[in-house]
């Protein structure tokens, strides 16, 4: 994971991506959540957006009260589908359970102006 971790820090998805790949396939019922909503934002940079649904999806039914997941989810689902009620849902719950997360706060942000569009 720490070598996943300086993968994506470097923006090197292709890299962070074949690292989480090899540990999911290692281990397909695997429960760590970090493991597949870092996976899921891996594949949304590489464009794969319908596996990176798949993982964000892992993730959240693994901790679906995690802001980060939520974030995750929601972000990739708004980058999927738009400003839908489950991306407003997901992003509702990032904000509220982490108010001061920069990250989740742009997203936000993000999605409430293509809102107002």
């Amino acid at each position: 994971m720490r070598a996943a971790n300086t993968a994506i820090a470097q923006a090197n998805w292709a890299e962070a991506d074949r690292i989480y790949r090899r540990a999911i396939e290692a281990n397909p019922d695997n429960t760590n959540v970090i493991l597949f909503n870092n996976a899921a934002l891996a594949r949304l940079n590489l464009n794969d957006t319908a596996s990176a649904i798949t993982l964000a999806r892992r993730a959240y039914e693994l901790a679906p009260d995690d802001p980060i997941v939520n974030d995750t989810l929601g972000w990739i689902l708004f980058q999927a589908q738009g400003p839908t009620p489950e991306v407003v849902a997901r992003m509702r719950t990032a904000v509220t359970g982490q108010p001061d997360n920069a990250e989740i706060r742009s997203h936000a942000q993000q999605i409430s102006n293509a809102m107002r569009r």
